[in-house]
């Protein structure tokens, strides 16, 4: 299977050593019917038969399911011929389209599930997964990725006291779409236990991953386990079976409730307990709010076609185009150089093709208008996936100046900026409009929520509510932006925020931090030196093992 199919059908082969971790925890005695639901390239298999060989079991009660043919034929092939496993055993078609009594009553499910996004799903699998999720009790939306069908689907085949033992993303504690797993799997399993690393399980995947350890089907339970190791290396049965004996020793324990309703930053619980502690007394503070208290925040606007819409200065000029039907704006999150962006900055961002207009029609098309939309029409715009929603298709919604801008992905800390320059964004950055309620004050408040932007508070709230994406790259959602802990400074010296914006610009952003910590947590908070040392480690460290994670 050529790279690109292996990433369009999310499938990430994983290391021998990872299966035999995970089969040697869930198969505790011979006999038990195991089954990898997506098994490529027989690798879970493989570890199933050895687990239950030493118990003294067979290869006859081992099942498979794969979609890709030439990978069942291999398997089937080296199966047969290693173990004995009946070539039966192994299906070839689609797990979500197979009807249950395809199966016997499985006591252990173990696998790397696919992992494909919504978007790359046909509508007719989109429709098929979603369709037999609610057959099941379970409501995923129609944006959830396919692994969450496959936990659905695998649990409704397990039998009581059934196990199951899964990689997936950590999409599982953080995505919306991902709350009804976590509400089934709390209502099914006695204990569940999410296993996370510093180091990554696949190097290459654009986004981190954890494993699943649930057991004992039938009952519920209120906690989640949380298990941290260094690296893959450690993950042994004997490593797992020994958390399972005691717990308390060996993991953390998590409110599922909380899990699920979406109100709960997990990396809490990956950094040290006094950290958490003062975190948490933080929030409870009436001198800290959250960015959502204070404005609303939106996505960016989305074009369509940017060809089109987003214009150099060149286009410009050669079609004429007239100021009323242009808006500035900025296309690169490296138009953003501190904490401030004026039109001298758009400008230089423009000359560097990080910024320009964007095509903002008239109500009423001049000629050159006129002109140019007739080239949009001849080039197809108007038939894009986007565009032809619209009425009239060369309407861009969401094309409003924020107060701040924002961007929600970094290798490093997102960076925010006071919009000096009224530009407009698209969906690559966050528009952040602040409340009118506050009579008149609403630059201050701008100001304010720029300078408490940079202490260490903000920073370990962003780095706790953000989740990892691969290469190390920190993503904030909207809801997660909305969540992020501001303290407020008040007053504010006259021109710090000009003095902060210099000393980033000039690469002096370490200087700026300090500054902040000093003004807002320790004399606008009475937070000591240690406690900021602490903030500050916290939120260093989390960014460090994001980053040896990617």
């Amino acid at each position: 299977m050529t790279e690109d199919l292996t990433k369009r059908h999310g499938i990430y082969y994983t290391a021998t050593a990872v299966a035999e971790a995970m089969t040697g925890w869930a198969i505790r005695h011979d006999g038990v019917k195991v089954l990898d639901p997506s098994f490529g390239g027989g690798v879970f298999l493989g570890a199933a038969v050895g687990a239950l060989s030493r118990l003294g079991g067979s290869a006859r009660t081992v099942y498979g399911v794969e979609r890709d043919g030439a990978s069942v034929a291999g398997v089937r092939r080296e199966m047969g011929h290693r173990f004995h496993l009946p070539a039966d055993n192994l299906l070839h078609g689609d797990f979500l389209g197979l009807p249950l009594r395809k199966f016997p009553e499985i006591d252990v499910v173990v696998g790397n599930p696919p992992f494909v996004r919504y978007q790359l799903l046909e509508e007719a699998e989109r429709r098929r997964a979603h369709e037999r999720s609610l057959e099941l009790g379970v409501h995923l939306s129609g944006r959830a990725n396919v692994w969450a069908a496959f936990v659905v689907q695998s649990l409704a085949l397990l039998a009581q006291r059934g196990r199951l033992a899964m990689i997936l993303p950590t999409s599982l504690v953080h995505a919306r779409y991902a709350r009804p797993v976590l509400e089934a799997l709390s209502r099914s399993f006695a204990h569940c236990t999410l296993v996370t690393f510093q180091r990554p399980l696949f190097p290459s995947l654009d986004q981190a991953t954890l494993i699943l350890l649930a057991e004992d089907k039938g009952r519920s339970c209120s906690n989640f386990s949380l298990l941290e190791l260094d690296n893959p290396r450690q993950l042994t049965a004997a490593t797992l079976r020994q958390h399972r004996e005691h717990p308390r020793r060996h993991a953390q324990r998590i409110d599922a409730a909380r899990l699920q309703s979406g109100d709960f930053a997990f990396g809490s619980h990956l950094i040290g307990r006094s950290a958490r502690h003062l975190y948490r007394a933080l929030q409870d503070s009436d001198a800290v709010t959250t960015l959502g208290r204070l404005a609303r925040v939106a996505t960016g606007y989305v074009t369509g076609a940017n060809a089109f819409f987003h214009l150099k200065p060149a286009d410009v000029e050669r079609w004429r185009l007239p100021d009323s039907c242009l808006k500035p704006a900025i296309f690169r999150s490296r138009a953003l150089a501190g904490l401030i962006l004026g039109e001298d900055d758009w400008r230089q961002a423009t000359s560097m093709a990080s910024a320009g207009h964007l095509f903002a029609s008239e109500e009423r098309p001049t000629k050159a208008v006129s002109a140019y939309l007739r080239y949009g029409e001849q080039s197809g715009v108007p038939r894009g996936y986007k565009t032809r929603h619209r009425k009239p298709w060369y309407r861009v919604p969401g094309a409003t100046p924020p107060d701040l801008l924002l961007t929600p992905m970094s290798h490093h800390h997102p960076r925010l900026s006071r919009n000096d320059a009224r530009v407009v964004v698209p969906n690559t950055f966050q528009g952040v409009f602040l409340s009118r309620e506050t009579e008149g004050k609403t630059a201050e408040l701008g100001d304010r929520i720029c300078i408490s932007w940079l202490t260490s508070l903000t920073t370990l709230s962003a780095e706790l509510e953000g989740h990892a994406l691969g290469g190390g790259m920190l993503k904030l959602e909207p809801v997660a932006t909305r969540r992020l802990l501001i303290p407020l400074p008040t007053p504010i010296p006259a021109g710090l925020l000009k003095r902060l914006d210099a000393l980033v610009r000039s690469g002096h952003r370490g200087e700026a931090l300090a500054i902040a910590d000093e003004l807002v947590l320790r004399e606008g908070l009475g937070l000591s030196a240690k406690d900021c040392r602490l903030l500050r480690a916290a939120a260093g460290w989390l960014a460090t093992r994001r980053k040896d994670s990617g």
